[in-house]
């Protein structure tokens, strides 16, 4: 296993990337159903990675590592899968997409570790915000220190925020408190 999101009825959503890649695009989705039923939604993914649902829960956002790019995998009422396309795809890095968080605009928050960058994107897929780590490539901002609000206004909490040498993060207190807040727009600089 590598990832893994619940639906609001129970069901387990999770990737088990194992060794694949374009190579071998043999990875798989899994749902555990809260009744313990274990079933395959995708079979020929080149290195799942992160997921995560829609609000709906009809649409699973899937982070497809070898491919650098996140699909959209349609649900049916059944929990199978339909018209699986390509959501957004990145370029450059070192490795491709990793964990995924949505945001309350139906955009995704998208970690791109092997490029040492978080991106932003509306639900349409389109790059908005890209928020630089500040301890460099091979590293992103972990997901869970990212922040959504509803104009798509993203934040990262710099970890070391004493001596963070980064422009383009919150730092805050030990307490919490910001000191600063400011974003970056893509294609800013």
């Amino acid at each position: 296993m590598n990832d893994l999101t619940f639906a609001s009825n129970g069901d387990l959503y999770f990737t088990d990337q194992g060794q694949t890649g374009m190579h071998d695009p043999t990875g798989c989705v899994y749902r555990l159903r809260a009744n313990g039923q274990l079933d395959c939604i995708l079979d020929n993914v080149p290195s799942p990675n992160g997921l995560v649902l829609n609000a709906h829960e009809n649409v699973l956002y899937l982070a497809v590592t070898r491919q650098n790019c996140v699909w959209r995998v349609r649900l049916l009422p059944d929990g199978t899968a339909t018209k699986v396309g390509v959501f957004v795809r990145l370029s450059g890095g070192l490795a491709g997409p990793d964990g995924l968080a949505l945001n309350e605009e139906e955009g995704l928050t998208i970690a791109h570790a092997g490029y040492g960058v978080v991106w932003i994107c509306n639900r349409l897929g389109d790059p908005v915000i890209a928020v630089r780590s500040p301890v460099g490539i091979s590293t992103a901002v972990p997901i869970a220190a990212i922040f959504t609000s509803p104009n798509l206004t993203q934040h990262a909490s710099c970890a070391r925020a004493s001596t963070c040498p980064a422009d383009r993060c919150i730092r805050t207190c030990e307490d919490g408190t910001p000191i600063r807040d400011e974003t970056v727009p893509l294609f800013a600089r």
